[in-house]
């Protein structure tokens, strides 16, 4: 691109180069370089496709989305969502606040089941009722989700969360 607000990317598939693409620059991260936002991160991928076990192109899996957002942003964090939480356990809420006030960057999880807050009301995720990362209403998301696997198990304050995750090595 002559203007400079994008790059050019060659293509490739299991047959070699398939071709060019482009990319806004802003999106560009150099190497060492971690997104500050990592909520605003994950509020990209809504409507990529769920995949169970997906952490590509082809589709996102709940824990896959939170690590892979989480990792941008310089954060090391296990794969799946009960290795998660095992994690970020020392960030759970544990007082009257949990389960009922949330703040953007906030995360529940679930048996089986991790999402982010965004802000105060909307909870974002992967999933297999949407077939799609989707921002919906928590007590939605909650109530819903209760009559499958049951109520959420933890509620990790996001904040404190940045304190308890290790960097990612470089």
């Amino acid at each position: 691109d002559d203007s400079g607000e994008f790059a050019k990317l060659a293509l490739y598939g299991r047959q070699g180069n398939r071709g060019t693409g482009y990319i806004s620059n802003h999106a560009i991260k150099r190497s060492g370089e971690h997104y500050s936002d990592w909520v605003s991160l994950a509020e990209q991928f809504i409507a990529t496709p769920y995949l169970w076990g997906g952490k590509s192109y082809k589709g996102l899996d709940c824990s896959g989305l939170i690590q892979l957002c989480l990792n941008a942003a310089g954060y090391a964090v296990p794969r799946d969502s009960g290795p998660q939480y095992r994690a970020m356990q020392d960030a759970q809420i544990k007082d009257k606040r949990a389960f009922t006030q949330f703040n953007r960057s906030d995360l529940l999880f679930w048996e089986g089941h991790v999402g982010v807050m965004l802000n105060e009301r909307q909870l974002l995720h992967a999933n297999a009722f949407h077939h799609c990362v989707a921002s919906e209403p928590v007590q939605q998301a909650i109530a819903r989700i209760a009559q499958s696997t049951g109520q959420p198990v933890a509620h990790i304050d996001g904040q404190q969360l940045l304190h308890v995750l290790p960097p990612v090595k470089s």
